[in-house]
């Protein structure tokens, strides 16, 4: 496969740099909509069969607190316990504005820096810390379809709402993750009906290219459009959607990759045909995406529309889901329609190191890993894996395994999960988590100082390496933590510790 910064002169919708490890996706709604008695966990353990790009809504808190969603919390909480599967968030339209169906619109939650802060806040602590955030999160999508769901033209608010509200809560949340050390996080919105007398679908993506943050995305910023069959699905011509998509894409040329957050169809639309015209419409879409990836091995992003069917919504709108399920609402597979459609390259990962930003996946046996420049999340699955981040600042999480993570130049984060593992951040500031099992933290005198955060006495150990020698160690108390100082200068510092845990017997030659 090609470097990740060369379009596909074949297909222009085929972008030139992707945040996502995968082509396409599927949009998973964790609310019941009407599914009596379904399992979330076995709900995503199912999506994992065919995906590992997942969609969700419902993640903004409520009032003047950001309170995570209870069902989106256990979506994280799958994500975490699934190393490998990427998630994007879209927040309630309230983050943007509240009001509406008869009541007045007011600015949204995100329109205050304080509570995007709070919201941040909120989002790490459903993660359990920085470091997963990156591993798990691709993006957080403000809103959703926000040219259909805020105050409509003609509203007395809807200058507001385009002008001041939605910049705004882009601009505070931005900062917010900066401020946390989530940077990286992308952010961007979905639009449903794209065209130039259609306000919000030009301004907002504008605003979006204007201020697209330097780390997401390596620059190029995105936006996700949602298109469906023509005529309210009366039509199983999907080639009338991909004619939307292009010109969409040549609409905004260079200046913005164009991402398909929604297509689909319902077995239930007004149509009759019900899963038959699934199935033809899927076969479209499949035939035009391996048309693609045979130009390079990338497609245009795309999220489907739906992991499962809405039974509480009006007719024509609760047949989405690919999957079936039983009378308890728990999965059954692929409806059978479509499960010899579906490719096998759906879970597999398109990424590969070049010198930008990449999200880099082993698998079950035993990987050899090395990033290049940029700012990499390099992630082992399982096995003794060697993961290298060389340049950039990265994320290096071996998970099972005893796994040797290097971090390189830059300041790396390195977590070793479960298994006996090496940890060597090299060149840089760096934070090392050894994780379960009995760790090696390698020191070097290269001027840098690197934090280790769970060293646990009598399991875990420490290896010298560039010349050092236990002669010239010295242990120092630096409020909670203790300082690992070689003829004075600080080589570490070993969080929530006492100098008194450590001897030269924690130590040997590397």
């Amino acid at each position: 496969m090609g470097e990740q910064g060369k379009k596909a002169a074949s297909d222009p919708l085929v972008p030139a740099k992707t945040p996502f490890g995968y082509n396409v996706g599927v949009n998973y709604e964790s609310w019941e909509v009407g599914r009596t008695g379904y399992s979330i966990a076995a709900d995503l353990d199912q999506i994992h069969e065919n995906f590992r790009l997942i969609r969700t809504y419902h993640d903004a808190g409520f009032a003047e607190t950001p309170v995570i969603d209870g069902t989106q919390a256990q979506v994280i909480d799958w994500i975490v316990a699934h190393p490998g599967t990427e998630l994007v968030m879209g927040t309630n339209n309230s983050a943007l504005a509240q009001g509406g169906f008869g009541s007045p619109w007011s600015a949204g939650l995100m329109t205050t820096k304080t509570y995007t802060d709070a919201w941040v806040d909120m989002l790490i602590d459903a993660f359990g810390s920085v470091a997963k955030v990156k591993a798990g999160l691709r993006a957080i999508l403000l809103g959703n379809e926000v040219d259909a769901n805020g105050p409509p033209p003609g509203d007395p608010d809807f200058d507001t709402y385009v002008n001041t509200w939605i910049p705004k809560a882009f601009d505070n949340l931005k900062a917010s993750l900066a401020a946390k050390g989530l940077g990286s996080i992308a952010i961007s919105t979905t639009i449903a009906n794209y065209g130039a007398t259609n306000e919000v679908s030009v301004k907002i993506p504008a605003h979006i290219i204007a201020n697209w943050g330097s780390g997401w995305n390596n620059g190029e910023p995105f936006v996700l459009f949602n298109q469906y069959t023509p005529d309210n699905q009366t039509s199983t011509d999907f080639k009338a959607v991909e004619t939307y998509f292009d010109s969409v894409a040549a609409a905004f040329g260079s200046s913005l990759e164009v991402f398909i957050g929604e297509t689909g169809y319902s077995t239930d639309a007004v149509t009759p045909g019900g899963a038959a015209n699934q199935a033809t419409v899927y076969t479209e879409i499949f035939t035009w995406l391996t048309g693609q990836k045979s130009s390079g091995g990338k497609t245009v992003p795309l999220f489907f529309f739906d992991a499962f069917d809405r039974p509480a919504y009006p007719t024509g709108q609760i047949g989405f889901g690919v999957y079936g399920e039983d009378s308890s609402s728990q999965p059954t597979g692929l409806k059978p329609g479509l499960a010899t459609i579906f490719p096998a390259w759906t879970t597999k990962a398109v990424t590969s190191a070049t010198k930008h930003s990449e999200s880099l996946y082993g698998d079950r046996s035993h990987d050899v890993i090395r990033a290049k420049a940029g700012d990499d999340i390099v992630l082992g699955l399982g096995g003794g894996d060697k993961l290298f981040g060389q340049g950039g600042f990265d994320l290096i999480m071996g998970n099972g395994g005893r796994d040797h993570l290097k971090g390189g130049k830059g300041m790396d984060m390195l977590d070793g999960g479960r298994g006996k593992d090496l940890l060597d951040g090299g060149g840089g500031d760096d934070t090392m988590r050894g994780g379960k099992g009995r760790d090696t933290f390698v020191l070097s005198d290269d001027g840098s100082i690197d934090t280790v955060v769970d060293f646990r006495d009598g399991i875990d150990r420490f290896a010298l390496s560039g010349g050092l020698k236990t002669g010239g160690l010295a242990f120092e108390q630096a409020g909670a933590d203790t300082e690992i100082r070689y003829h004075g200068e600080v080589l570490a510092v070993i969080l929530a510790t006492d100098k008194g845990q450590f001897d030269k017997g924690d130590f040997f030659h590397f």
